[in-house]
């Protein structure tokens, strides 16, 4: 299909989401990164979010917990440490996981050590809900 290139999401589980698209929007370390067809090759590192793309039948997203991109050979492949398809999602679980982390976030000092991994808790779950059309 011309205008497309291939996307693939791989956690260590294996593939989640491997298919052609047009366009790519991730959450990276600088900020957002867009990639269209015949994007110059880019190594990168994500963040935890939601990954938006749009295909032939019209956009997706999947949520990934952080991870690295590659771009090469007209490929993006994201290496993630978890990734969710909307129709993967526990909308119960995560609005519990994401309420109970907002929760202990409240009561933490930014300088506790546990702050990032709640943090990191947060923003995984509010991936999992954006990735599963739930506004947060």
């Amino acid at each position: 299909m011309a205008g497309t290139f291939e996307l693939r999401v791989v956690t260590p589980r294996g593939v989640v989401l491997e298919r052609r698209v047009r366009e790519v929007t991730a959450p990276s370390a600088v900020g957002q990164i867009g990639v269209l067809p015949l994007h110059t090759t880019y190594l990168g590192v994500l963040e935890v979010g939601c990954l938006e793309f749009v295909e032939e039948a019209g956009r997706g997203r999947v949520a990934i917990r952080g991870g690295f991109a590659e771009v090469r050979d007209d490929t993006m492949t994201v290496l993630t440490e978890a990734a969710e398809r909307p129709e993967d999602v526990d909308l119960d679980a995560a609005e519990a996981e994401f309420r109970e982390a907002t929760r202990q976030l409240e009561s933490l000092s930014l300088l506790d050590q546990t702050y990032p991994e709640m943090e990191r808790t947060r923003l995984w779950a509010r991936a999992r809900l954006l990735a599963a059309g739930k506004a947060v």
